[in-house]
């Protein structure tokens, strides 16, 4: 098998699924219980699974291709040698946008009744989906200091998977979160280091295909489960159970979310490595607008759901595939031209 490990062509087509599946996710997520249903919208049973399945490691997913490309820029191109050099760069990478669209997303979407210490906390943890930016930018840092440590790479990872236990306790500033996708990142840094290998074996057709079905099963059932248990947890009274029970949840979610990322960096390399695709121009080029796509997507949708009447134009079932069409659209739009100018290039570039 001939592997070109400098054209990043697997990023390129991985990149923009990802920001198609956020769109879709968020396009149905009410099903889930994540928003709240627009009035005069009924829940549907099929909407529950497209949410769930888009969610299933689509963030996770994120997180490994940012430390996947991390150790390529680090290990390869013999950049972010110096910690202050790195954080400088993720604070205008991540943290500027997180503040300068929290701004926005605050006065747009939130209730003004919050106190101002509530409103700032809010803002500098990132508003609505906005959170996974500083939490990436803490993803970096501690990344950047693992590869730095002198220690056996399993045994990193057990500690890892230690602090991924740990994030299953509720922490403040989002720091839960952090030491739960910190794991996730790291495994990108191992994926681009030992890539030939994963590439090899993941692109087998027996083992992608065996791993695609035990990741299915898997999730049926665990999301299920993780159904049933919230069920159990909203009856419950005892904050020890109720502790257990989200825990449990959580690992749930950890488990099923993990093979994902498998499937999906297998399921890439098998269609670049042995079905040999080309990647079409446009899919290349759609990667310098994901950014900015990730940004406004939220927004759009939130506009369209709960400040419109489309609800109830659509009704229930139409709802949201022609709100995750619209919002596509117009999010490729507003990227498209915020490109154009240079302020927009520094924050979504």
């Amino acid at each position: 098998m001939s592997v070109k490990p400098y054209k990043l062509d697997d990023v390129s087509l991985i990149r923009p699924i990802l920001i198609l599946l956020l769109v879709v996710m968020h396009s149905f997520t009410m099903y889930a219980g994540s928003w709240k249903m627009p009035e005069g919208i009924e829940n549907i049973r099929a909407y529950f699974w497209i949410a769930k399945f888009t969610f299933s490691f689509m963030l996770e997913m994120f997180v490994l291709i940012s430390g996947y490309l991390f150790a390529y820029q680090t290990l390869d191109k013999n950049k972010n040698k110096k910690l202050k050099n790195l954080a400088i760069g993720k604070v205008k990478r991540l943290i500027l946008p997180s503040i300068i669209f929290s701004i926005i997303y605050y006065f747009l979407f939130v209730n003004n009744d919050q106190s101002i210490y509530l409103s700032i906390y809010n803002i500098v943890k990132g508003m609505g989906h906005l959170w996974f930016l500083p939490m990436l930018f803490w993803c970096f840092i501690g990344g950047w200091l693992f590869m730095r440590i002198k220690m056996n790479e399993k045994l990193k990872l057990f500690l890892l998977l230690i602090l991924v236990i740990v994030s299953f306790i509720p922490l403040p500033l989002g720091i839960g979160a952090v030491l739960g996708y910190l794991f996730y990142f790291y495994l990108g840094i191992l994926f681009w280091k030992h890539r030939e290998m994963i590439q090899k074996k993941l692109s087998n057709e027996k083992v992608l295909g065996i791993l695609v079905i035990s990741f299915l099963i898997i999730f049926v059932v665990l999301t299920l489960v993780i159904e049933k248990l919230s069920t159990i947890e909203q009856e419950q009274a005892n904050m020890f159970i109720k502790a257990t029970i989200i825990s449990l949840q959580k690992f749930c979610k950890f488990v099923y979310a993990t093979m994902g990322c498998f499937v999906m960096y297998g399921t890439a390399n098998y269609l670049l490595n042995i079905k040999k695709i080309q990647l079409p121009q446009w899919l290349i080029k759609a990667n310098s607008i994901c950014f900015g796509v990730y940004i406004f997507q939220q927004f759009v949708l939130k506009i369209l759901y709960y400040e419109t009447s489309l609800p109830n134009l659509l009704g229930s079932y139409w709802l949201p595939v022609v709100g995750g069409i619209i919002t596509l659209f117009v999010s490729v739009l507003l990227s498209q031209l915020m490109l154009k100018f240079k302020f927009g290039r520094y924050l979504i570039g």
